[in-house]
């Protein structure tokens, strides 16, 4: 092409009556392309331009991947878009809790200790929770509480009647961990003993160290519950974090300790107080800080898919329990 005269060039290029049928794919293309969302010029990988295109060089710096780069682009404003205009409110709260800061950690977390490894039906749930469809498949019309399974799929993770049951197992097993990380460290940790169907009035783990005394409360909540309205990242876990100093932060300084609330969210996230306690325990450790602390990180995130595959199984079977009963009832 460099061969040819310039108005020879200009005319199989850029003139529409004349132009060649390549270059008027290119320029459609080129079109889609930048409606689509790819950056173009020196900040994207396409130029800004047709007439940027045919120059030497193509208008653009050299990518080594660059159809990576244009199917990235165009994926994120595609994901935009659906997040603006067509998502739902539980969409959105689902995308905003799966996205925050170590929401994947159980996704990228290798099986080399007990503590990370996850069963196959375990490991299934957390991805069809992360993707927000059904979690079990087989379900009655209605879960054991009576709420319809079709407007709530994953109703499991927030029914009220599996808090005493489930999903305390779940929120124990966190409280277990937290207690094996301290004592790793040298605490001397008091875990606060649980009588079923009373109010506890002290936090989970009351922690000496050799500096300073803690106190600990776990939660687990989920960001997807019908009772949840904000799409803002974290606003489950904030929420509960607010409640839990309400509830304790007096309790522990009478009793010259601090008061930490450990919110973690079904979908992997923390609350953004998590991140104390955690800064406390790397304190505490003196061998290898940073290894320790990403491997508890990651236990951590293990036990919660752990703990809602649980939940969802016992609440499976206590929902097709009930309804045998119900269809037996109804003969």
């Amino acid at each position: 092409m460099e061969l040819l005269p310039v108005e020879r060039r200009r005319a199989l290029l850029f003139d529409e009556k004349t132009r060649a049928p390549f270059a008027t794919e290119v320029d459609l293309c080129l079109h889609q392309l930048i409606e689509a969302g790819v950056l173009t010029g020196m900040d994207g990988p396409i130029p800004e331009s047709i007439a940027d295109f045919w120059r030497p060089g193509g208008g653009v710096l050299a990518l080594p991947r660059r159809q990576h780069e244009i199917s990235t682009y165009i994926a994120a404003a595609e994901f935009r878009r659906w997040l603006r205009d067509a998502a739902t409110a539980k969409e959105k709260q689902r995308v905003a809790s799966a996205s925050a800061a170590k929401a994947s950690l159980w996704l990228t977390s290798f099986p080399t200790t007990p503590e990370l490894i996850m069963a196959d039906d375990d490991f299934v749930i957390a991805v069809k929770h992360r993707l927000g469809v059904p979690l079990m498949d087989g379900l009655p019309p209605k879960c054991f509480c009576h709420a319809a399974l079709k407007d709530d799929p994953q109703h499991f993770l927030s029914c009220k009647l599996l808090k005493r049951r489930a999903m305390t197992v779940r929120h124990d097993s966190v409280v277990r961990l937290l207690r094996d990380f301290f004592h790793h460290a040298g605490a001397l940790v008091h875990i606060e003993p649980r009588i079923y169907e009373t109010k506890r009035f002290r936090p989970d783990l009351d922690i000496l160290l050799a500096d300073t005394n803690i106190m600990i409360d776990v939660g687990i909540t989920n960001p997807c519950a019908p009772s949840r309205t904000s799409t803002t990242a974290l606003a489950a876990a904030t929420t509960m974090e607010k409640a839990k100093v309400v509830e304790y932060k007096k309790f522990a300084e009478e009793r010259g300790a601090k008061f930490f609330p450990f919110i973690l969210e079904t979908l992997g996230a923390y609350g953004k107080e998590t991140a104390n306690v955690l800064k406390v325990l790397t304190k505490a450790v003196f061998n290898s800080k940073r290894d320790y602390l990403v491997q508890c990180n990651r236990v951590v995130a293990v036990a919660v898919q752990r703990g809602n595959a649980l939940v969802a199984r016992q609440g499976a079977v206590l929902s097709r329990a009930a309804a045998a009963r119900s269809a037996y009832a109804e003969c």
